[in-house]
């Protein structure tokens, strides 16, 4: 058994940045588990799309009115044309909740 040895399944390169992310908002900036939310879905017109990870204001009903932060994630090799597709993204999300950085 080498320690390159892995048991655990494998995970897509954004989701390995998804879960970076979770883990600074914890351990870095102080954030509660409880107030994130992964693949919260977000209402826009008709539609509904999910955001990668919001984080709620404390103390509040976990709803869309509620959303602190909206962060999207795409994996770190993906070039400009993901960075770009990504900021449109959330721009789409930060308009539909007014509350929202």
């Amino acid at each position: 058994m080498t320690q390159r040895q892995y048991y655990g399944p494998r995970l897509q390169p954004e989701e390995q940045v998804k879960q970076y992310v979770f883990w600074v908002l914890q351990t870095q900036l102080g954030y509660p588990a409880h107030w994130i939310g992964k693949e919260f879905p977000i209402k826009m017109g008709s539609d509904s799309r999910r955001a990668d990870i919001v984080v709620f204001h404390p103390n509040r009903p976990q709803t869309q009115e509620n959303i602190r932060i909206i962060i999207e994630c795409k994996r770190v090799d993906g070039g400009d044309k993901r960075t770009k597709e990504a900021i449109q993204q959330l721009f789409s999300y930060v308009s539909a909740c007014l509350n929202a950085e």
